[in-house]
């Protein structure tokens, strides 16, 4: 297989199932996003497999050269999937970048939520949260305010707008306060 063509088969592929997850979850936005994105890998598998065969009939010949292609494209829909879209759906650390902006910059408006929510040790959970993302540059803590740096909105923006389009209740449940 050539170089172009693996390329193309592996954006396509994983194209195709971004195309089929969101239709998914535009008409079932069930909390099944990890079967969703499970089963989806599988089918990019089959999509890069037929892909990536010059003719039909060279569908039903194994090649190691194919395998490898459709393994590696349903691997990049897994990985985006997992790492980037059950993410923003589940993890509180997102969540916080909401709640900075909704609270504008103020700390005791965070913390209220937080205990009333989630409790005390929920409290602590967030504040350890806050200092990593102030530690990685991503907010500001100074006397009782936090703010988003320019790249702490943009994770915030990039959260938001998977959110919308796929759909991810988690996420826009949660970071509203």
């Amino acid at each position: 297989m050539k170089g172009k063509k693996l390329i193309f088969t592996l954006i396509l592929s994983n194209a195709m199932s971004l195309v089929f997850l969101i239709l998914w979850r535009v008409f079932n936005s069930t909390n099944l996003l990890f079967d969703q994105i499970l089963l989806l890998s599988i089918i990019t598998f089959v999509l890069a497999s037929i892909m990536s065969s010059s003719s039909f009939s060279d569908i039903k010949i194994l090649k190691w050269e194919k395998v490898i292609v459709s393994l590696l494209a349903a691997c990049l829909f897994y990985i985006f999937g997992t790492a980037v879209l059950l993410n923003v759906d589940r993890s509180r650390s997102l969540y916080i970048f909401a709640w900075v902006s909704e609270c504008n910059k103020s700390m005791d408006c965070i913390q209220n939520f937080v205990s009333e929510n989630y409790g005390e040790r929920g409290w602590q959970e967030v504040l350890l949260r806050l200092q990593e993302q102030d530690s990685r540059g991503l907010m500001s803590i100074s006397n009782g305010r936090v703010e988003l740096s320019k790249m702490g909105n943009v994770v915030l923006y990039t959260a938001s707008f998977s959110a919308q389009l796929f759909h991810l209740e988690g996420f826009n449940i949660e970071k509203n306060i």
